[in-house]
């Protein structure tokens, strides 16, 4: 198995496409882990690629003990749809497996490249292939090893 590396993909995923705006996405009703991980890596994003624009994306309906620490954020406003008509980005999905769970499903949907950042390998996971970086030949033995 091939370890991921996060800097790497990102780093060839806006090159490549030519982006300089992230838009990072959890799920509905996000709890900690999901906010924690948009934040976060909205974070790692500003503070070591500050050539980009970054953009966290949370549902208001997050929990009460994750929403006051994220509220008091200086940096990022994560309860406003960010304003990117017209742009070219990467959506960066994060504790998020399943398109029905998505929090701002149409930034994914327009986006120019996207990356898909999960802790749990279930099968529905199989949406982000045709969007991720995986070579074709691998997509379908990835979909044969689940029975898709």
């Amino acid at each position: 198995m091939t370890e991921f590396n996060f800097d790497t993909v990102f780093d060839e995923t806006m090159q490549t496409r030519n982006l300089d705006t992230v838009v990072i996405l959890g799920h509905l009703n996000p709890d900690g882990d999901a906010a924690g991980s948009v934040m976060s890596l909205a974070h790692y994003i500003h503070v070591n690629y500050p050539q980009y624009r970054v953009f966290p994306y949370l549902a208001k309906t997050l929990e009460r003990g994750p929403k006051k620490m994220v509220v008091e954020d200086k940096t990022f406003v994560p309860f406003e749809m960010p304003d990117i008509s017209g742009k070219q980005y990467c959506a960066i999905v994060c504790d998020n497996a399943t398109l029905e769970r998505m929090i701002g499903l149409e930034y994914y949907q327009n986006a120019a490249a996207s990356i898909v950042i999960d802790h749990i390998p279930m099968p529905q996971i199989i949406f982000t292939l045709a969007s991720c970086m995986i070579p074709e030949d691998w997509q379908g033995q990835i979909r044969g090893f689940f029975g898709l």
